[in-house]
């Protein structure tokens, strides 16, 4: 019994040495493994606070960065709302010019047409004047036999061409009835007249300013008997009745004061007119679109007047 219980002893002993012996070497291990972890994860630590400063310095740059271009394309964007504001302006100021140009372009357009109206009125008159003069000339030269001979004048009286035959050479004092000499001088010159195409003539009878011996007549009267004899005298001649009138100044038109005999003998005259063709003047077509639009308005207001007896 006591070698069974030396033998439990030593086998005690021997276990509990082998157990402690293991348990010394698995605690230093465990030591050591726990050094080495801590080690390890003092660096990992390291590494992690190493890769946050990292990454703040990253964040920041790229906040940076961001910001950076942030006010980068601000800038532009400020620059481009400057650049659309001053473009606007300019635009606007474009549109202003656009519109004075387009004001003067109808301001020179409307005086290119008043010149080129203008212009072609004053061809016409010039055609009208150069007309005349020839028109004059040509009168002249018709009646030149009677002018040198002294039985009648041409002038240019209040814009119109007139011959002119003195009352004496036509009629005996006072009288209203032509002589004989006065028939044939009448004859002759309705032979020139009448061949003048597209005219019409008006006979005016003038007197002096010497009353009348017959009571109850006038100058008026003289002189319109005087007109309206020559008339008809050479309507018989061969004047169309269409191209010939006839009217009385009496004595309210002299040439020449009344003053002597001479003078007197002047405004006892007959003038035979050549009525001017008024479809010639610049701007006639106007003159007979007005005159056409107050007729018109005329007879509109006279129908207008009328009473309706239907009712």
């Amino acid at each position: 019994m006591n070698y069974t219980k030396i033998l439990f002893l030593f086998y005690f002993f021997f276990i509990g040495c082998v157990s402690t012996s293991k348990y010394d070497a698995l605690k230093q291990s465990c030591e050591e493994n726990e050094k080495k972890l801590q080690e390890e994860l003092s660096l990992e630590k390291e590494k992690s606070a190493k890769l946050i400063e990292e990454q703040k310095a990253d964040k920041a740059k790229l906040a940076q960065d961001y910001n950076n271009e942030l006010k980068s394309k601000q800038d532009k964007y400020n620059d481009l709302l400057r650049e659309k504001i001053s473009l606007r302006s300019s635009m606007s100021q474009i549109e202003g010019s656009v519109d004075e140009l387009n004001q003067e372009k109808d301001a020179l357009s409307k005086q290119k047409n008043e010149m080129a109206q203008a212009l072609e009125e004053l061809r016409k008159r010039k055609e009208e004047s150069e007309a005349r003069i020839a028109e004059f000339k040509g009168l002249l030269d018709k009646f030149k036999a009677f002018i040198d001979t002294g039985k009648l004048k041409i002038k240019i009286i209040d814009g119109r061409m007139v011959i002119v035959l003195s009352s004496d050479v036509l009629f005996a004092s006072g009288s209203k009835i032509l002589s004989a000499n006065g028939k044939k001088a009448i004859s002759e010159v309705t032979g020139i007249l009448a061949k003048i195409e597209n005219r019409k003539f008006q006979i005016e009878g003038h007197t002096d300013s010497d009353r009348m011996r017959v009571i109850g007549q006038t100058n008026w009267d003289l002189a319109a008997d005087r007109a309206i004899n020559v008339l008809n005298t050479m309507i018989k001649s061969g004047m169309p009745e269409t191209k010939i009138s006839a009217a009385s100044f009496g004595e309210s038109r002299p040439v020449v004061p009344n003053d002597s005999s001479s003078n007197k003998a002047q405004n006892r005259r007959i003038e035979i007119v050549v009525v001017p063709d008024l479809s010639l003047l610049p701007g006639y077509e106007e003159l007979k679109k007005m005159a056409d639009n107050t007729a018109k308005l005329e007879s509109k207001n006279e129908n207008s007047s009328i009473p309706d007896e239907s009712k």
